[in-house]
């Protein structure tokens, strides 16, 4: 009988791999994507797939850009991926990928290119872009995230400029038979959580500031 990890032991492994301490301010973030990735890692119909990876580097990228010390961040990633049976490198790889594809069409190609999903270079064609033709797949907010961001890595030009990138995240969603609602809720989740967390990260900084000049004045 095979052993399922339990999230107790996804955990142990993540403190395994990161044995260091996390500050106050990314500790939730941490938690929470070791716990969303247990439990996809253990959906029958879960896989790592282009939208996903690009979602989940996302997530990690612009919620930690301002972590400290910054030389521990590809270290955080790996031990939340390890500690969930996942291949970060493969992760990134796959993102880069799929994000430099983007990079060569204008929005509105980018969509009809992902919607189509048969307009890929041909280097790149393998399962992982076919995916969303089957129908059993598990759906997660990362995917969500990653169709915003693979939107936000296209070339716009002077026409696009006013493109609404979550309008057209929700209308491709329709075409790919995402559930329209829930990638309504995930991209406001998303942007109110950023905005939360930039707004935290700039109050610390303003506090640090004002003690660093009341010590110089002293």
């Amino acid at each position: 009988m095979i052993h399922r990890k339990t999230i107790a032991d996804s955990k142990r492994a993540f403190h395994q791999a990161f044995p260091y301490v996390i500050p106050p301010l990314y500790r939730r973030l941490a938690d929470e994507l070791l716990v969303e990735l247990h439990l996809l890692s253990h959906q029958k119909h879960f896989k790592v797939s282009s939208l996903f990876s690009v979602g989940l580097c996302k997530v990690f990228d612009s919620f930690t850009k301002d972590y400290r010390p910054s030389e521990h961040l590809n270290a955080l990633f790996e031990a939340l991926c390890q500690s969930n049976n996942m291949d970060a490198r493969a992760i990134r790889d796959m993102s880069n990928n799929i994000l430099e594809d983007a990079s060569n069409y204008k929005t509105s190609e980018a969509i009809n290119w992902f919607i189509k999903s048969n307009n890929i270079r041909p280097d790149r064609i393998n399962q992982e872009y076919t995916y969303l033709k089957d129908d059993h797949f598990h759906y997660s907010r990362l995917m969500a995230i990653g169709l915003k961001f693979i939107l936000e890595a296209s070339k716009g030009d002077e026409t696009e400029k006013e493109l609404d990138i979550d309008k057209a995240v929700i209308d491709i969603s329709k075409a790919l038979s995402l559930p329209e609602e829930k990638v309504k809720k995930d991209l406001n989740s998303y942007n109110n959580n950023i905005e939360k967390l930039n707004q935290a990260v700039e109050l610390i900084k303003e506090s640090v500031k004002s003690i660093r000049k009341k010590r110089k004045n002293n």
